[in-house]
């Protein structure tokens, strides 16, 4: 658990890339939903210098690992006799529900993560979609979506003290002037070429709390910035070390209570086009829906971030999300027979311009928020983060969903469970979202591109 102010300059950049920072506003983008044929523009990445971020008070800055080992240990100092929490710097743009929420995901419901992470030849195409830049002269790579969305993970999960794991689908190929200064040569001939470093093909955070967490942050961030995209894309190779890696944890994860999450990272593509119907490729198919099969059983949720504009993709793993198995049988050793459905905790995810308009088609009266996008990637406990976008919620759901956002504030407020159907209840607490609304701050609404309440309570009188 983080009790210390020894971390708040690290964290406040991690709180603005990850989107809780109620100040941040961006220029107009284009929106879309998610499996139409998409034209968006795309938006920056994190460089390899560092994560670029909008400061909370002294506008943009390019937040490096040098800059922020510097001033932690300056915060050290400061406060070395002084008692803080740096939670309450960092999530203070947060509702206290939210906060809540994600300290009891990190901490008490998923014991790891194990994030599988696409470094495959096709996410150079330039299609990508970012988060934290919305100018529609900018065009980027899958991988510059994928780089954004693992590095402010890994930084989120390091801060959480969450344990998590990183492992890319391919040995992790040099950028090309890596590569050039390894076969630089001294006077005399000494070729280093031959004594080349390899990048990592795995790293993991969040296990040594606040010890390691600048380290860890930093390795991350230096081991993506030194990869480009080369090679196939394995998907059910990984899967099923993982789940080897998990039926160990069995034991241990019943005794807790606790599950693991998988988030795969990815444009889809299992060594082919995943929407082909005839030979290799449907076999490659057959292999991936068979790999998720094998977890059905576990203690295991599975996050599916796309990075790709690519509808057969999209709509092959939206079937998944739905429930479909596509038809294929489960024979991995030792799991049983499997029917044609998927019956695993699974929740596909685009980037967060597209699945904002998901939501906003089934739940319009939410402000879909980057740290919702954010806390849904890492893999959630309850339910309705995962109906956001598949459906329009009752009366009661959303009730209970203020309650998630809001914490026992809104508890109180609400009262016992009254019937919501009534026109009378439903206008009374309509205004009590309002009343409890007045001291939040306000973040950006993807949807309109402007700030906004978490909920718009003038939508709430159209919910039926």
């Amino acid at each position: 658990m983080i009790s210390s102010s020894l971390f708040v300059v690290k964290l406040s950049a991690l709180a603005v890339l990850c989107g809780w920072n109620a100040a941040m506003a961006f220029a107009p983008s284009t929106t879309v939903r998610r499996g139409a044929l998409r034209q968006r523009a795309a938006s920056a990445s994190s460089s390899s210098s560092g994560l670029f971020a909008w400061g909370l008070k002294k506008g943009p800055m390019v937040f490096s690992a040098a800059a922020a080992a510097a001033a932690t240990k300056d915060i050290k100092i400061k406060n070395k006799k002084k008692s803080h929490n740096a939670w309450d710097d960092v999530l203070g743009d947060l509702p206290e529900g939210l906060r809540q929420t994600l300290m009891t995901n990190a901490s008490e419901k998923f014991s790891k993560r194990f994030w599988i992470v696409d470094n495959s030849g096709s996410m150079a195409v330039w299609d990508g979609h970012t988060a934290l830049d919305h100018d529609l002269e900018h065009t980027y790579q899958r991988w510059d979506e994928l780089q954004e969305t693992v590095n402010c993970h890994a930084q989120l999960s390091a801060a959480l003290g969450a344990p998590t794991d990183f492992v890319f689908l391919n040995p992790p190929q040099q950028h090309a002037s890596d590569a050039a200064n390894n076969r630089k040569s001294f006077l005399g001939g000494w070729n280093h070429s031959s004594k080349k470093k390899e990048v990592q093909q795995s790293f993991r955070v969040g296990y040594s709390g606040n010890r390691r967490l600048g380290r860890d942050c930093d390795n991350a961030q230096k081991i993506l910035a030194k990869n480009k995209p080369a090679g196939m894309t394995a998907l059910h190779t990984r899967i099923l070390e993982i789940r080897k890696e998990i039926v160990q944890m069995l034991p241990q994860l019943q005794a807790d209570g606790m599950k693991v999450a998988i988030v795969i990272v990815t444009d889809g593509s299992n060594n082919g086009d995943l929407a082909s119907k005839s030979g290799a490729a449907a076999e490659r198919n057959q292999e991936l829906v068979q790999a998720l099969a094998s977890l059905e059983g576990l203690p295991v949720s599975v996050v599916v971030r796309l990075c790709t504009d690519a509808g057969d993709i999209v709509d092959f793993y939206n079937d998944l999300d739905a429930g479909k198995g596509l038809g294929v049988e489960c024979d991995i050793e030792n799991d049983g027979d499997c029917d044609s459905g998927l019956h695993i905790d699974i929740d596909v995810l685009d980037d967060h311009q597209a699945e904002a308009m998901e939501v906003y088609r089934h739940n319009p009266w939410l402000n879909y928020a980057l740290i919702l996008h954010r806390m849904r990637e890492m893999g959630q406990y309850h339910e309705l983060f995962n109906a956001l976008d598949e459906r329009s919620f009752t009366r009661e759901e959303i009730r209970d969903f203020c309650v998630l956002l809001f914490g026992d504030k809104a508890q109180e407020a609400f009262g016992p469970k009254k019937n919501l159907q009534e026109a009378d209840e439903w206008a009374s607490f309509a205004e009590k979202v309002a009343d409890l609304q007045q001291n939040e701050k306000m973040h950006r609404n993807p949807r309109t591109n402007g700030m906004a309440p978490w909920i718009n309570t003038d939508e709430l009188a159209w919910v039926d």
